[in-house]
């Protein structure tokens, strides 16, 4: 190093000390696929900086004219590269890095100018980690991450620092998406196969984000080899996912294309029926994603992105009755699923400036559909089908600038117009007899918006320890009538306490626009998605966060713990005993608005980063709470999912390039939920959920006895604690025209039986009620087979 620096120190003297400053940009990309690698980082030794690419892979840093740069390029698993340059004019140099499967140790001493990022796992971290039948799930893997919760075992939902499931806006290469699971929560729609980055924001989120009050899950699709075509074949116990992506000209165009399909049903849906079964239960669900990219020219490229997902349950039932001659069949059908589509132009007009043009469309649909038949001696005496639709769509179109004026100093500036159509819910029935035909269709109607948002944002380096950044997303928000202005500014500070230790602080105002009526917080296909009015207006949050990191034992690890204090305003919920079916006139009659919520936690994250032994320990303390003027006689009370102590351990032990070990343990203070403080069996007559001044008692008739509930307030009970281990084998090997990996594992393998859900059961022979618990996820064995070209 001591002869490199000599060297440069020689060359640029030599070269004279003029300090005109050129641009030095251009895209980093993996050199067998030519795929852009995000995130990758340029560190130059001159001038101790180091720049990371964007989205898209482009780069660009300023230099000194003239002068001898010494350059380190770097992505993790990929080789570095360690080289000299001379700067004599502006440059464009695309920069190709070819993988390996070697974690190196980077020792950077450096100001980055990507100033703040969100939290990453990378993409082989997620592949390693044991979940529910061996099906890789990026959003359950980010749920093992500090200040982060699942809602009940198994859902693929992201509840962030005491926030609902809607609270969290899901993108996929700039498409919104609004539910995100399959089988009603418990495996997301996101084929990893097809993933190139994910990324979570939590702590402080960039103006260029809006529209959510606690996080934003940014996943990127790869773009596709350039050079060849290759994908990625795997079967497991629960689906089949197929991944291809190639060249359609060669260096010029990619595609890329995955599919993922169920699996249980093609074996159990046949046996079923075969056995003639009076009722006959099906499931089914697939995902697909599509990414069409082009290279218009060296500084222009284009590309379109397709994402269509759909879950469909099918019952089928027939009962026979000899004494009358009646035949009955009934059948239920139910799906949901996302559709969305985006086109985006990307264009690099000089090497300072990035500029982005985004046109995206986005629906999600719930459609429940009964049918009854009837039939008295072969002969058709009744039919009636009933049908139950809502939704949402929405149209986005978005500009964004990324200006890096100089090293110190980056602006992104962009302007965003939203329009969103959601349905209340849509209901018809048809009723068919012998002697009349009659249809009756309820309309219940539809709630748009118009947004218009601008925002904009300055990152600043002032000094070599300290890094800055202040901005605003400003909503100019309407709705049936309603108008309101919402500034959200955003303030970022981080300081270099040494080479080895930061400390940030932030804060930042949130305004969500849609409401999701939900009765558990957790979100399910049938919750229905609001948009703002003026009697039910768009959510608010403030959040102040402060972070401080250390790293230590030459960067081997990494901690960091951050405190937190999060309020929110204008939150609804359904009032007590309403829900999607109740009988209504409007919505509004249903709900209670005007909520208030807070949240203040402690986290800390401990990772092992290098070596055969890595890992990490996430453990949060935190509480939240709600308040409604009309519930709970105006108290706060404890959210859903607020779990006191939440503490989660992730192990990966690689014996060798082939063989890899991995654990997780899971361990979380019960949730907040509802029971009876006491139950009487006193003959006394009351109305179903009345209120009083201090409680509520609700009256069961039970063998002509009545059994009255009281009740103390609401979330006053907890379930009993939550805690679980799951542990997984991989085993890696070269073939001739590719590479085979096979999982094995086991999903709670001591057989803990974790609470599900509570009910009440009477017990007759002691005459009282008792709770008993239901639990889903006993052990389980799984396994996957893969196989890449």
């Amino acid at each position: 190093m001591f002869k490199v620096n000599l060297i440069i120190s020689f060359l640029t003297i030599f070269l004279g000390s003029n300090k005109v400053v050129a641009q030095l940009s251009g895209y980093i990309n993996d050199q067998f696929t030519n795929e852009p690698l995000i995130g990758a980082t340029i560190f130059c030794l001159n001038n101790n900086t180091a720049v990371v690419s964007n989205n898209y892979g482009f780069y660009t840093v300023k230099l000194n004219q003239d002068t001898i740069q010494h350059f380190i390029i770097y992505y993790s698993l990929y080789r570095k590269i360690d080289t000299l340059l001379l700067i004599k004019n502006n440059l464009s140099l695309n920069i190709e890095l070819s993988p390996t499967n070697i974690l190196q140790e980077i020792e950077v001493k450096a100001n980055k100018e990507e100033i703040y990022t969100g939290e990453q796992l990378t993409l082989n971290e997620i592949k390693k980690m044991p979940v529910i039948l061996g099906e890789t799930d990026i959003i359950k893997s980010y749920q093992l991450m500090p200040g982060i919760k699942q809602g009940a075992e198994g859902f693929s939902n992201l509840l962030i620092r005491g926030g609902t499931s809607d609270q969290v806006q899901y993108i996929l290469d700039d498409m919104p998406l609004y539910y995100v699971n399959h089988m009603g929560g418990f495996l997301s729609v996101f084929n990893s196969d097809a993933v190139s980055k994910v990324e979570l924001f939590k702590n402080h989120s960039p103006a260029k984000y809006g529209g959510r009050l606690s996080g934003y899950f940014d996943v990127r699709m790869k773009e596709g080899n350039a050079q060849k075509w290759s994908g990625t074949i795997s079967v497991g116990l629960l689906a089949t996912r197929l991944n291809f992506n190639g060249p359609v000209f060669k260096n010029k165009s990619t595609l890329q294309l995955s599919f993922r399909r169920l699996n249980l049903d093609l074996i159990t849906t046949p046996i079923i029926k075969a056995l003639d079964f009076k009722t006959q239960p099906s499931y089914y669900f697939y995902d697909g994603m599509l990414k069409y990219t082009h290279k218009l020219n060296e500084r222009n490229k284009i590309s379109f992105s397709f994402f269509n997902t759909n879950d469909k349950i099918k019952i089928l039932s027939k009962f026979s009755d000899s004494f009358t001659d009646l035949n009955t069949k009934f059948n239920l059908d139910i799906g949901w699923g996302n559709t969305a589509a985006a086109i985006r132009l990307m264009q690099n007009p000089r090497p300072k400036i990035f500029l982005t043009h985004v046109i995206t469309g986005s629906s999600y649909n719930y459609i429940i559909k009964t049918r009854s038949i009837v039939s008295e001696n072969s002969t058709e005496t009744y039919n009636a089908t009933n049908q139950f639709r809502l939704g949402l769509k929405n149209i986005i179109f978005k500009s964004n600038l990324d200006y890096n004026i100089n090293n110190r100093l980056k602006y992104t500036a962009g302007l965003q117009y939203e329009f969103i159509s959601s349905g209340l819910g849509d209901q018809s029935q048809t009723v068919k007899t012998a002697n009349e035909n009659s249809l009756r269709n309820f309309n219940g109607g539809k709630l748009v918006s118009n947004q218009l948002s601008a925002y904009m944002e300055a990152g600043y380096l002032p000094l070599s320890w300290l890094s800055l950044a202040a901005g605003f997303n400003n909503l100019l928000f309407i709705s049936e009538g309603y108008t309101k202005n919402f500034f959200q500014p955003r303030v970022y500070a981080k300081a270099d306490i040494n080479p080895r230790q930061q400390i940030s602080v932030s804060y930042c105002q949130n305004v969500q626009s849609l409401h999701l009526l939900t009765n558990n917080g957790a979100g399910m296909p049938s919750d229905v998605w609001v948009s703002a009015n003026k009697f039910a207006p768009p959510q608010t949050s403030r959040q102040l966060n402060l972070s401080f990191t250390n790293f230590f034992s030459k960067k081997k690890y990494f901690f960091q713990t951050d405190v937190y204090y999060k309020t929110s305003q204008n939150l609804i919920r359904y009032k007590d005993g309403y829900g999607l079916f109740t009988p209504k006139n409007n919505w509004l009659e249903t709900i209670e608005t005007e909520g208030k919520g807070l949240s203040y936690g402690w986290e800390n994250l401990l990772k092992k980063q290098t070596g055969k032994l890595t890992g990490f320990i996430a453990y949060t303390l935190s509480k939240t709470t709600n308040q409604f003027k009309n519930l709970n006689n105006g108290k706060p009370f404890y959210f859903n999912y607020d779990r006191r102590h939440e503490l989660n351990v992730f192990v990966n032990y690689e014996l060798n390039k082939k063989i890899s070990f991995n654990a997780n343990f899971n361990f979380a203070t019960g949730n907040a939920l509802t029971l009876p403080k006491a139950i009487y069996n006193v003959p006394i007559a009351t109305e179903p959920n009345t209120q009083s001044n201090n409680s509520y008692v609700q009256d069961v008739n039970l063998i002509n006895t009545n059994y009255v509930f009281y009740y103390d307030g609401i979330n006053t009970a907890r379930t009993s604690n939550f805690h679980r281990l799951d542990v997984a084998a991989r085993f890696t090997k070269q073939k001739k025209h590719g590479t085979r990996v096979l999982s094995v594992g086991i999903y709670n393998v001591y057989n803990h039986h974790n609470p599900f859900a509570y009910y009440y059961s009477y017990n007759y022979g002691a005459q009282q009620f008792d709770l008993k618990s239901i639990s889903v996820f006993q052990l389980i064995p799984f396994f996957s087979y893969e196989y890449s070209f």
